[in-house]
């Protein structure tokens, strides 16, 4: 089952067209996934093919190999929202959205989700290293006279 919130965010989805191999002349669809660190969402970020992150070990304990249990993670939180996205529907998310923690203005709600924070579960699985960078962002607009809390 999917993880409730995982530490990164996926930035978004998209199709590229390749040469296939198996056909001279034709192209393949090839689905790729930016996806990042939740809070760092303007600093790193992994691309790869969907397909790759799908090729999960299913045979391998994840308690004794940790990668396993990395990969499989990834994916099952990738997955759902894959699916979602190939089926045109909106990408769903797991947890509380930011807009009902009724202390956050609108401002601060873009700023969080702008970092790939998209629920308050997100919110609560940041670093001290994430939030800061997070406040400092707050704090810049709010010197350059944008309201934070309305």
């Amino acid at each position: 089952q999917p993880q409730a919130s995982a530490p990164f965010h996926i930035h978004r989805f998209w199709t590229e067209y390749k040469p296939d191999p198996n056909r001279p002349g034709a192209l393949r669809e090839v689905d790729m996934v930016a996806y990042g660190p939740i809070g760092a969402r303007d600093r790193t970020v992994t691309i790869e093919r969907v397909s790759r992150l799908a090729l999960v070990d299913t045979k391998t304990d994840p308690s004794v190999n940790p990668a396993v249990a990395m990969a499989r993670g990834r994916w099952e939180f990738i997955k759902p929202r894959y699916d979602a996205w190939k089926a045109g529907q909106e990408v769903p998310q797991n947890g509380s959205p930011l807009s009902m923690w009724t202390q956050l203005g609108r401002e601060q709600v873009e700023t969080l989700q702008s970092h790939g924070v998209k629920t308050i579960e997100d919110l609560a699985a940041l670093t001290d290293g994430h939030i800061q960078r997070i406040q400092c962002v707050l704090h810049h607009q709010a010197q350059l006279g944008i309201t934070l809390h309305g």
